[in-house]
């Protein structure tokens, strides 16, 4: 996979690597050298650059972050809807008042 990285973002070392996706010293090479590791700034920036199925964790990251996307979503609306009947109710005691 690091080769694959390399070659998309057109760089050799995993210093510019990192310093490309924003990313802390060393953690891309912790995540590429250890399966079980996770790292939120790292999944995400391998999701921006395409890489969905390159890995379970990039995978799994993807599902997580669909599934909360999905629970805000619902919140806003739920919420929306929590503002405008407020606001409603404060319309109509403000025209009674």
């Amino acid at each position: 996979m690091k080769e694959k990285i390399q070659e998309k973002l057109g760089l050799k070392t995993f210093d510019e690597m990192e310093r490309k996706l924003n990313l802390k010293n060393q953690t891309l090479k912790v995540w590429l050298s250890n399966k079980s590791k996770t790292n939120s700034k790292v999944e995400k920036a391998l999701l921006r650059l395409g890489f969905l199925n390159e890995d379970l964790r990039l995978s799994k990251r993807l599902k997580d972050l669909k599934l909360k996307h999905k629970k805000f979503t619902a919140l806003v609306k739920e919420k929306t809807k929590t503002i405008q009947e407020i606001s409603e109710l404060l319309k109509e005691i403000d025209e009674v008042a």
